[in-house]
């Protein structure tokens, strides 16, 4: 939900971009449990997923380039476009473009009135 796209680095850091009137690209990349444990416990990750993300993140980043390009109003405005690489691509992968899901948070927090 949308709570995750504000609770994101990589997108709050687009988001501050966007409000100092900087048109912004994020990208993240998904990594399978054993890459995500490493990087969390050693901040590293193996010889081969490393080749594995440079690879194929070449071809996903063009990809996603020649796609956002396309927009009529790529990098001309404070937007913040996000790019999700997922961890294995298929041969011929799409760009498809998605907005983050609605959510419903009024039983998460509680309105304590202006300035408190």
């Amino acid at each position: 939900g949308i709570g995750y796209v504000f609770s994101s680095g990589t997108i709050g850091a687009g988001l501050e971009a966007n409000i100092a009137g900087v048109p912004s690209i994020t990208i993240s990349q998904t990594l399978p449990q054993h890459d995500f444990t490493m990087w969390s416990s050693e901040r590293r990750l193996s010889a081969e997923s490393q080749s594995h993300y440079q690879e194929q993140g070449a071809k996903l980043f063009k990809a996603a380039m020649d796609k956002l390009r396309q927009q009529p109003d790529f990098l001309t405005a404070p937007v913040t476009w996000n790019v999700n690489f997922p961890f294995n691509a298929s041969s011929n992968p799409q760009v498809m473009p998605t907005s983050p899901a609605l959510m419903m948070y009024d039983n998460c927090f509680t309105d304590k009135g202006k300035g408190t």
